[in-house]
């Protein structure tokens, strides 16, 4: 069994905490890239760092994952604390968690994937009813899926300088 008695305490930490303070809901996150070589940048997501590259039919390296990579990874990421969350607030025990992600992309419609299905494998002695709840509740509220369900607002600041001489 994972031992999911942290997370439980975690979560009722926060929730409590937001309750007395509820701007707590609400934050900015940074995260800033680098190019380092070709095109090969570095990303530091407030103080955590991950690489990014292309794969070489489109002129890098290949030797890290790329956007499309970092996006299923984010929905998986967040996906997974989600789940993990739900089943130690339920006091679902588990003994294995995967989730697998496919985007399927069409260049002549989007630039962005069409569409996205994912598979989510639970080893649990609990009710499959409880297990599949606590997915489907956690699915509904996922930050991960929201940023490719929902429409945002996103903006672009452009900053040109010369280089130094």
């Amino acid at each position: 069994m994972i031992d999911l008695q942290n997370i439980k305490l975690a979560s009722e930490r926060n929730k409590k905490a937001v309750e007395l303070k509820p701007s707590l809901n609400r934050g900015t996150e940074t995260a800033r890239a680098q190019l380092t070589e070709g095109m090969r940048f570095d990303i530091d997501v407030d103080g955590v760092k991950v690489s990014a590259d292309v794969p070489q039919k489109y002129g890098g390296k290949g030797e890290t994952p790329g956007s499309g990579a970092h996006a299923l990874s984010s929905i998986i990421c967040c996906a997974m604390v989600g789940y993990l969350i739900r089943f130690a607030e339920r006091g679902i025990p588990i003994s294995g968690l995967g989730i697998e992600v496919k985007g399927d992309w069409d260049k002549t419609i989007s630039n962005g994937y069409t569409s996205v299905r994912y598979q989510v494998d639970v080893e649990s002695s609990a009710p499959e009813e409880d297990v599949r709840k606590a997915i489907e509740d956690n699915n509904r509220t996922s930050f991960g899926l929201a940023v490719i369900e929902q429409p945002i607002e996103t903006r672009c600041e452009v900053r040109v300088t010369k280089p130094a001489a």
